[in-house]
């Protein structure tokens, strides 16, 4: 049994849109991974250097960065404001 035109044309359809989808998934999911990126002369040292994906050495080296905890936040000076303090 072989398939009609009207077949081969849908499941060429089907075919593409899986494609479509499947490009457009990868592509967000690499946006959203890689979020920072190093300057063009930073990318090409790390490369030198042996790093194999500079852009995702770096953008690990910057949430690494992130995720420490800010020092000296707690011992903020507020301005003198007729004795009230604001916080």
């Amino acid at each position: 049994h072989r398939a009609g035109p009207h077949q081969v044309v849908h499941d060429l359809a089907a075919g593409l849109h899986a494609l479509g989808t499947m490009t457009v998934a990868l592509t967000a999911i690499r946006m959203t991974t890689t979020s920072e990126h190093p300057s063009p002369d930073v990318a090409a040292a790390m490369a030198e250097e042996g790093v194999r994906n500079p852009d995702e050495h770096f953008s690990r080296m910057v949430e690494e960065f992130r995720e420490q905890p800010e020092r000296g936040t707690a011992e903020v000076q507020t301005a003198d404001h007729g004795g009230a303090d604001f916080y």
